[in-house]
């Protein structure tokens, strides 16, 4: 290991550099919001005239036996690719002469941004982020009119253009407060130092990382070279996260509650899934992708509603409107056994009734929703425990949820009956009175009505029959106990409608 101490610049020149984002790393996040926190920074350097600015610390492994100077950055990706951001816009905008300066284009483009002396064929570009990101970086070295959209890359770029020609400081004092800026390099050698280690410490000190950021890093920081890391992270690990995009948490989470039939902690998902692969598959990581693409693929159908059936997607959505998500571990399950066609497609619809049922039932009748975590966790364990459960699975389900006692009990039809017409029904949260007023709606109706979507768009609302408001002829209508009766009915089913009239 090695650690220097020294400017920015200073680590991004040289001819033969290359830098790797290697595809274990997230991709670029950086937003406006840094991107502007960065550029006054540098501003202030200039001002305040100091001498110089930490930067931060990057951390990247070196393979000394390689021809080329190619570092894998472990740390550092995110200020590396924004720096490399802010030189090319500076450098565009001194090329196309939309802005003055004394400063000498070529020193940027050919200092920092590409490699002179690259022989033919080989990238000149010293930055390769990852995937994505590495085609919007190319191309605005390539081709200004074709910029990737919708790109973290290409927007900050852009931003950083704009602020360059609004700049309050000459273009030639930002430049020279740009070389004012300090990083800390921490080289590795490869075979000498343990990445996962420094990474771990690194975490360790508040590294902002998702919990499926760090599993990612230690499958395919443990690879033994380059090739096999972009080999599974192309075959595996990048179809898992645009299965499970904005919930890989959730879904590793989900999975490992499939798996051990143990839930972890939200913030200790990383440490569960290292002693899960140590335990099962500490030589068999291919095959634990493999599931995990397969399981990936039903949590898109499952969490998203995108099955292609519409019978199942239909109580899919009604599930996941009603935010059942304690259900997912099972369903992860049960999707599972009815493409290995332990299931009929009829039974797995009966499956989702039951538990839009079951749950429903629960919170009308006010039964704690903290006993569900461990009723789905191992609902699964127990119908398989009976020999039998693959020609009876449906009647085994049926009866281990409705012989449920105390806390995790299945409400009967008199307790369910009895609750609901007594309820507040209009102060429970919007989307389970929604989801109740939707089913009443649409019970035994060949033409089904859209609630959620009409009362989203205002076109039907929720109201009382009895007003909130006694006006002196309902208290009429409501004889001597008018108090009493509107303080017992007001907020219950019997009085609450949908309708397409204003409250009025």
């Amino acid at each position: 290991m090695r650690v220097i101490n020294q400017r920015f610049v200073d680590f991004l020149e040289g001819n033969d550099k290359h830098f790797v984002v290697p595809v274990y790393q997230r991709n670029y996040d950086w937003g406006k919001g840094h991107c502007k926190r960065l550029f006054d920074d540098i501003v202030q350097i200039f001002k305040k005239n100091f001498n110089n600015h930490f930067l931060g610390t990057i951390v990247s492994i070196y393979d000394e036996k390689s021809e080329k100077r190619e570092y894998l950055i472990i740390d550092g990706q995110q200020r590396i690719t924004t720096i490399s951001i802010l030189l090319l816009a500076l450098y565009q905008l001194l090329d196309k002469n939309e802005i003055s300066s004394e400063i000498n284009k070529q020193e940027i483009k050919e200092g920092y941004l590409v490699s002179k002396y690259s022989l033919k064929g080989e990238k000149r570009i010293k930055l390769k982020p990852v995937k994505d990101d590495n085609l919007a970086f190319t191309k605005l070295f390539e081709n200004e009119n074709e910029h990737i959209p919708d790109s973290n890359i290409t927007n900050n770029y852009n931003y950083f253009k704009k602020l360059i020609k609004e700049i309050d400081i000459s273009v030639d004092d930002f430049y020279r407060s740009i070389k004012k800026l300090i990083v800390v390099e921490i080289e590795l050698i490869r075979g000498e130092d343990d990445p996962q280690l420094i990474f771990e410490s690194l975490n360790s000190t508040g590294l902002s990382l998702k919990e499926s950021d760090k599993v990612r890093n230690f499958i395919l920081m443990g690879q033994p070279n380059l090739t096999e890391q972009v080999r599974l992270y192309d075959s595996y690990w990048n179809k898992i996260e645009k299965n499970t995009k904005n919930y890989e948490d959730n879904f590793i989470r989900d999975y490992l509650t499939y798996k051990e039939r143990d839930i972890p902690n939200k913030d200790k998902i990383y440490e569960f899934f290292k002693n899960f692969v140590k335990k099962s598959y500490s030589d068999k990581i291919e095959d634990l992708l493999k599931e995990m693409l397969t399981f990936s693929e039903y949590y898109n159908r499952i969490v998203l509603s995108k099955d292609e059936d519409p019978d199942i997607n239909i109580l899919l959505e009604r599930i996941n409107n009603l935010e059942i998500s304690v259900s997912y571990p099972f369903l992860l399950e049960v999707f599972d056994d009815y493409e290995n066609n332990i299931l009929k497609k009829e039974e797995l619809i009966e499956i989702l009734n039951t538990i839009e049922s079951f749950t429903f039932r629960r919170l009308i009748t006010d039964l704690p929703t903290n006993a569900l975590n461990k009723i789905f966790m191992t609902l699964g364990r127990e119908i398989k425990k009976i020999t039998d459960y693959e020609s009876n699975y449906l009647d085994i389900f049926k009866y281990i949820l409705s012989s449920k006692k105390g806390s995790q009990k299945f409400p009967t039809e008199e307790e369910f009956s009895e609750r609901i017409v007594n309820r507040d029904i209009y102060h429970l949260r919007s989307k389970n009175v929604t989801h109740l007023l939707e089913r009443l709606e649409n019970f035994d109706n060949s033409e089904k009505v859209k609630v959620e979507e009409l009362i989203r768009d205002k076109i039907l609302t929720i109201e009382h029959i009895m007003p909130q408001n006694l006006t002196k002829s309902w208290m009429t209508s409501l004889g001597d106990n008018f108090h009493q009766i509107h303080e017992k009915w007001l907020h219950t089913l019997g009085n609450i409608t949908l309708t397409g009239y204003n409250s009025k």
